[in-house]
C-alpha cells in the first residue's frame, strides 16, 4: 500500500487528543453525578451510547485522516500514447563556461536548467551534443530523460575530453544531422551557451537547419559585465584566471546575447537569458504547444485510489454517533433527542446532492462565480468539475485557464489551455469554433506572460480556425504592432546637451562645477538657479525611471548614434530599450480584448 498525500497523517495527532478529552469528560461526568447525587441512572441503551460515542468519534477522525492521505493499493494498466517532439540540446562546455558570473558557474547553471527542462519534457525525445573546439555526440535521441539527466549532470567532468575552443556552427550542424533521420512533425535544436564563438559557420548552420524545417532556440548563460576566464592546470588541478600577456590584465568573457538572439530569430525560435529572467522549464511548457508526433503506445501501470472506502466508513461512523446521541437520556424526553437526528438527515441530503450533481451543473456554477469576479472560487469549481469528469473535456481546461489568467497566473493558464488544445490533434479533431476559442484564449495568456511572439502565433491559429473572429483579428494586429514598432525619427535634446554657453558636447559652465550637466529646471550652463534647485540624478536602474525620465535617458543614449559606442554605452542603451519594450508590452496587454465569460 502506498499513499498519495502522506502529509495528512500529521492530522492523526488529533486522535490521542480526542481520546484524552473523552476520558476526561467521562471521569468528570461520573464525579459530578457522585457529587450532586440523586440523579437517576440513564436507560441501558443510553448508558451504552455514552461510552460508544467517543469511540465512534475517534474512529471517524482516524478514518477521515486515512482517507485524506489517499491510500493506494492494487494496480491498473492503461495504454498510454507517447506523443512529443524531437529536441537536440547543444551544450557549450568550453573554458568560458567555467566563469562565475552565474552561480555556481555558467556550466553549473546550464546543467541545473537542462535538468529542469528534462523534468518538464515528458513524452519528447531528446538528444545531447557537447561542444568546445569540436562537437561531441553525448547521447542520441532518447525518451529515457531520467538517464539523459544523469549524463547532463556529469558533463563538467567530461569537458576535458574536448580541445579548448568554441565552434558553435559545427555543433549546430551536428545536431541538425541527428534530426535529419527523424520523421517527427516538429524538430528543435536548443543551444545553451554564453555566445562566444570562434568559428565562422554559426549563421549558415542555422540557415541550413531552418531550410530543413528545424527550429533553433537559444539560451544565454552569463552576464554582459562578464567574468575572468578560468584555466585549469591539468597537472596540478589548480584553477587560475587567464591573464593577457600584453596588458597583464585578466581576460574577461562576456555573454554575447545579441548573437544568440539573432541566431534564434533566424532559426524560427526565440532567445532567453537563463537566471532571473528566464528558465528552460518555461521553454518546455512552450514546446508542449508545438505540433506533436505519436511515437506509439506503452502500458502505464498506475496505483488504484482506495480513499473512497475509508471516507465512506468515516461518514458512516459519524452518522452512527449522531444517532446514538439521539437516544433519550431520561424517560419521557424524546422530542429534543429526535432533533439531534437532523445532522444525520443533513449529511444524507449532502451526499445525495453530491452524487446527483452533474459536471454541467458544477461548470455552470463556476461560470456564475467567474461572472461575479470570484475567480478563486470559480477556479475551485472548475477543478471540481474536472475531477467529476475525469478531466476528459477540453472545455473545462479552457475555462480553468481563463480563471487562472484573471488571477495573473499566466504560465499556469498557458499549461491548462494547452491541455484543452489536445482536441485539435489530427486523430481527435474538435470543431473549428471550439479550436478558435481555445487558441484565442491561449493568445491572451501569452500576452499576460509577456510572450508576444507566441501570442501572435496563437491568434494566427485562431484566425485560421475561424476567420470571422474580429476580436482575434484586433489582438493579432495589436501584437504585430508591438513586435514591429514604427521607429521614431524625432529626438529631443539629450540631457547632457547645454541650453546655453559652452562648446558642443561639453557642460555649459565648467569653471565652478566641471561635471555639471544641463538638466530640466537648471539655469544656463547647468548651474542650478533659484527655480530649479538641485541637479536631477536619474536612477541607474531603468525600471525605476518614470516614463518621462526613460524617454530622456533614451534620448541621451541615442545622442551621437552615428559614432562608435563604447561597450558601456551600448549596454546602457540596450537596457533602456528593453525597459521601454517591457512597458510597451504591458500597455499592449491592457488593450488586449478578453472574453467577459467562459465560452462553455
Amino acid at each position: 500500500m502506498t499513499f498519495g498525500s502522506p502529509a495528512f497523517f500529521w492530522l492523526m495527532l488529533l486522535v490521542p487528543v480526542c481520546i484524552a478529552a473523552s476520558v476526561w469528560w467521562l471521569f468528570w461526568r461520573a464525579r459530578a453525578r457522585r457529587t450532586f447525587g440523586g440523579i437517576a441512572d440513564e436507560p441501558g441503551a443510553a448508558k451504552a451510547a455514552l461510552f460508544l460515542t467517543p469511540i465512534l468519534l475517534v474512529g471517524a477522525i482516524g478514518l477521515a485522516v486515512f482517507a485524506a492521505a489517499r491510500p493506494q493499493f492494487g494496480e491498473s494498466t492503461d495504454a498510454l500514447e507517447q506523443r512529443g517532439i524531437d529536441v537536440v540540446i547543444v551544450l557549450d562546455v568550453s573554458n568560458s563556461m567555467t566563469a562565475t558570473d552565474a552561480p555556481p558557474n555558467r556550466l553549473g547553471l546550464a546543467q541545473t536548467e537542462i535538468a529542469a527542462f528534462l523534468e518538464r519534457s515528458r513524452g519528447d525525445r531528446v538528444g545531447l551534443v557537447l561542444f568546445a573546439a569540436q562537437p561531441f555526440l553525448r547521447s542520441p535521441l532518447t525518451s529515457d530523460l531520467l538517464a539523459l539527466s544523469g549524463l547532463v549532470g556529469g558533463v563538467d567532468e567530461e569537458r576535458a575530453l574536448l580541445d579548448p575552443g568554441s565552434d558553435l556552427g559545427s555543433a549546430i550542424n551536428r545536431a541538425a544531422a541527428m534530426l535529419e533521420e527523424s520523421d517527427t512533425e516538429t524538430r528543435v535544436v536548443l543551444v545553451v551557451s554564453d555566445g562566444e564563438d570562434f568559428g565562422t559557420a554559426a549563421e549558415s548552420a542555422v540557415a541550413s537547419a531552418a531550410r530543413d524545417g528545424v527550429r533553433v532556440y537559444t539560451a544565454g548563460v552569463g552576464t554582459a559585465e562578464g567574468s575572468p576566464v578560468l584555466d585549469l592546470d591539468a597537472r596540478t588541478g589548480i584553477v587560475t584566471a587567464r591573464v593577457d600577456p600584453e596588458t597583464g590584465e585578466a581576460v574577461l568573457t562576456r555573454l554575447d546575447s545579441t548573437s544568440l538572439r539573432l541566431l534564434a530569430e533566424s532559426g524560427g525560435g526565440r532567445y532567453l537569458t537563463l537566471g532571473d529572467d528566464g528558465s528552460l522549464a518555461e521553454l518546455a511548457g512552450e514546446f508542449e504547444g508545438l505540433e506533436a508526433t505519436s511515437f506509439g503506445e506503452e502500458d502505464a501501470t498506475n496505483p488504484v485510489e482506495r480513499f473512497q472506502v475509508f471516507a465512506a466508513l468515516a461518514l458512516l461512523l459519524a452518522d452512527i454517533e449522531l444517532m446514538l446521541l439521539a437516544i433519550p437520556r431520561r424517560k419521557g424526553v424524546r422530542g429534543g433527542s429526535a432533533a439531534k437526528l437532523l445532522p444525520v438527515a443533513g449529511s444524507a441530503m449532502f451526499i445525495a446532492a453530491v452524487c446527483g450533481t452533474t459536471v454541467a451543473d458544477v461548470n455552470n456554477d463556476a461560470n456564475a462565480q467567474y461572472k461575479q469576479g470570484e475567480y478563486v472560487a470559480a477556479l475551485d469549481s472548475y477543478r471540481t468539475a474536472q475531477a467529476l469528469d475525469g478531466n476528459d473535456e477540453p472545455e473545462l481546461n479552457h475555462n480553468a485557464g481563463n480563471a487562472l489568467n484573471m488571477l495573473a497566473r499566466y504560465e499556469e493558464a498557458i499549461e491548462e489551455t494547452l491541455r484543452a488544445r489536445a482536441c485539435g490533434v489530427a486523430d481527435d479533431p474538435c470543431d473549428p469554433v471550439t479550436l478558435a476559442r481555445i487558441e484565442y484564449a491561449l493568445g491572451n495568456h501569452y500576452v499576460g506572460a509577456n510572450r508576444l511572439r507566441d501570442a501572435l502565433e496563437a491568434y494566427r491559429r485562431a484566425l485560421l480556425a475561424d476567420g470571422t473572429d474580429n476580436d482575434a483579428k484586433a489582438n493579432y494586429e495589436l501584437a504585430s504592432r508591438w513586435l514591429t514598432p514604427t521607429p521614431d525619427a524625432t529626438q529631443s535634446a539629450p540631457i547632457g546637451t547645454p541650453t546655453a554657453g559652452g562648446e558642443e558636447g561639453e557642460p555649459g559652465s565648467g569653471a565652478d562645477d566641471p561635471g555639471a550637466e544641463a538638466t530640466p529646471g537648471t539655469g544656463e550652463g547647468g548651474t542650478p538657479d533659484d527655480a530649479g534647485g538641485e541637479l536631477e540624478t536619474l536612477p541607474a536602474d531603468p525600471s525605476e525611471l518614470t516614463d518621462e525620465q526613460l524617454q530622456q535617458a533614451l534620448d541621451e543614449a541615442l545622442a551621437g548614434i552615428e559614432e562608435e559606442f563604447t561597450p558601456e554605452e551600448a549596454q546602457r542603451l540596450l537596457e533602456l530599450l528593453a525597459e521601454e519594450n517591457r512597458r510597451g508590452i504591458e500597455s499592449a496587454a491592457e488593450d488586449i480584448i478578453r472574453p467577459d465569460l467562459p465560452d462553455y
